[in-house]
């Protein structure tokens, strides 16, 4: 595809990079003329992504320095590896900084000389967009390097709106690109505190000790088996607890309220300690196997079929969804059994910090973390919260609009974007209307894994997404394992881009009109894709800026 044709869409004229900065290489510095003090020389082997290395910089006495008044550097200046400047981590480009000078450029170097018609900090996202990095990538070698030239690098096409414009597309990318690296610095802290989430629980159960020592010694020996059973565990349990705080809320105001899950099957009737048919079932007067024999023969019998009632709402379609693979308790004992339901009782909303993921991912993560580490059957990781927040602010999604994730993992996008279009305390919901829109039509979402397609359905529940409308296949093959729990939904969106152009799938993409759905079109993007950090942005900048 031409440059012309990717541009299209733009408003602004397409020039060459060459307009606007010219690139000059460095001199060669003859390496017997290298000393240990003096004025530093800037190598390609100095310059990494983003930043500048001297850990391995080698000087010229300073007494040359005024020889070289042409390779000058000075705070600013952008800088490129013309040798090598491609590696797994990106492109080998940087920007000057005070702590970096004295320093003198040197061969194979490239320097960006600007002539005012140019923002640098706008010229340096431009360098770093993936649309240059192609235009660089598979130019000639020198005895077997990859290496590109000053004239290559001036001839790639660039869009050049005005220069006012110019600076406030680099200021907003440089917010997002901080948010990032916020969000980096909070993932290696989720890391660490992976060890420890949320303590008492995590500990005991996934450890080896107490309630998850017990299903590992029983049936449940494996992340594979027992995650699936703690699943929907926890999902009853939390279920629970939501429902029985909105039962208060609604006694309080006067208004009805009607349970998903009647007694005795609630979680705290029958696995509660102090519940009545937890009582009856193992307290005085009880047998041996009546718990097992009331799980497995009444209870998950009646969960399962709950999609069956007459006028069943969409949460307890979810419901029997969730339990739909559930054929009967996996731990061996009794005791193991009652041991688990009591930890997880502990479980309450309050004692989670859901500061980095949510409940259910929460857990599910910080033990398939811990497996992967000890070479164990887990090993899967999902992307941490701050990283999910930062994705949803940038995108901007408002109450009208859907949200499509085409691999949604346990949920966690969509569950944020919910959290980001209702607003602090629902502040955005200003109808019942709009409540309605928000829970049963706005999220869609695809995921292939048996595993975690219900912890995902669980996860959306519990953050009050009453119809997360979740299909159970492979996005990239378009292949269902499940039809989607509600047949009456819209259907996913390849039909609305199938056959679109480039330039108007970005542009729905990118000025986000309210009347238009949102789409991640992951599969579309991975076959189609080659984009420019300005079709990125837009003319206008950023969405509602």
């Amino acid at each position: 595809m031409m440059p012309e044709e990717i541009f299209s869409s733009l408003e602004w004229p397409v020039g060459r990079i060459g307009d606007v900065a010219k690139v000059q290489s460095g001199f060669a510095f003859k390496s017997d003329w290298y000393t240990t003090e003096g004025v530093r020389l800037l190598r390609n082997a100095n310059i990494h992504q983003s930043r500048i290395d001297w850990t391995e910089a080698v000087q010229l006495p300073a007494d040359r320095r005024s020889e070289f008044a042409d390779f000058e550097l000075r705070e600013g200046d952008i800088v490129l590896a013309l040798d090598r400047p491609l590696v797994a981590a990106g492109l080998k480009v940087a920007q000057l900084t005070k702590g970096d000078l004295p320093a003198l450029l040197v061969q194979r170097v490239g320097l960006f000389r600007l002539n005012g018609e140019i923002a640098p900090e706008f010229l340096f996202a431009f360098l770093n967009s993936p649309f240059f990095i192609s235009q660089i990538t598979g130019h000639d070698q020198s005895l077997g390097v990859p290496h590109v030239s000053p004239k290559q690098v001036e001839a790639v096409a660039i869009p050049l709106p005005p220069l006012g414009e110019q600076k406030r597309i680099a200021g907003i990318l440089k917010e997002q690109m901080e948010a990032v690296e916020r969000a980096r610095v909070a993932a290696e802290a989720q890391l660490e505190a992976a060890k420890a989430l949320p303590a008492a629980f995590l500990r005991d159960v996934f450890n080896a000790q107490d309630a998850g020592q017990n299903m590992r010694r029983s049936n449940c020996a494996g992340a594979m088996q027992y995650v699936p059973e703690l699943t929907w565990i926890l999902f009853l349990r939390i279920l629970d607890e939501r429902e029985t705080q909105e039962a208060e809320a609604a006694e309080i105001v006067g208004a009805e309220f009607s349970a998903s899950i009647d007694a005795p099957y609630r979680w705290q009737d029958w696995a509660a300690p102090e519940g009545p048919k937890r009582t009856e079932l193992t307290g005085d007067g009880s047998r041996l196997g009546d718990l097992f024999a009331f799980v497995n023969g009444e209870l998950l019998p009646y969960l399962k079929g709950l999609r069956k009632k007459a006028h069943a709402t969409p949460q307890q379609k979810v419901i029997s969804e969730i339990l739909s693979g559930v054929e009967r308790v996996r731990i061996d004992t009794e005791k193991n059994s009652q041991d688990v339901l009591d930890k997880v009782h502990e479980l309450t909303s309050e004692s989670i910090d859901d500061t980095h993921v949510f409940t259910l991912s929460q857990v599910y993560e910080g033990l398939l973390l811990k497996m992967g580490e000890k070479g164990g059957d887990g090993g899967q990781f999902f992307t941490p919260r701050e990283v999910i927040r930062s994705v949803v602010q940038v995108v901007e999604p408002m109450i009208g609009e859907t949200v499509y994730d085409p691999g949604c993992g346990t949920g966690g996008f969509l569950a944020q974007a919910y959290e980001f279009m209702a607003g602090k305390d629902n502040a955005n919901i200003a109808s019942p209307d709009d409540l309605d829109t928000l829970r049963h039509d706005t999220f869609f979402g695809r995921e292939k894994e048996n595993l975690i397609y219900p912890i995902a359905l669980a996860n959306l529940v519990l953050h009050g997404i009453d119809q997360p409308n979740l299909w159970h296949g492979n996005t990239l093959t378009r292949q269902e394992t499940y039809d989607g729990l509600f047949l009456s939904a819209p259907p996913t969106f390849w039909s609305h881009c199938r056959d679109c152009r480039l330039d108007r799938v970005l542009s729905r993409l990118t000025t986000l009109q309210p009347e238009l759905t949102r789409v991640w079109l992951l599969r579309w993007l991975q076959r189609n894709l080659v984009i420019s950090l300005s079709q990125v942005i837009t003319k206008n900048g950023c969405r509602r800026r």
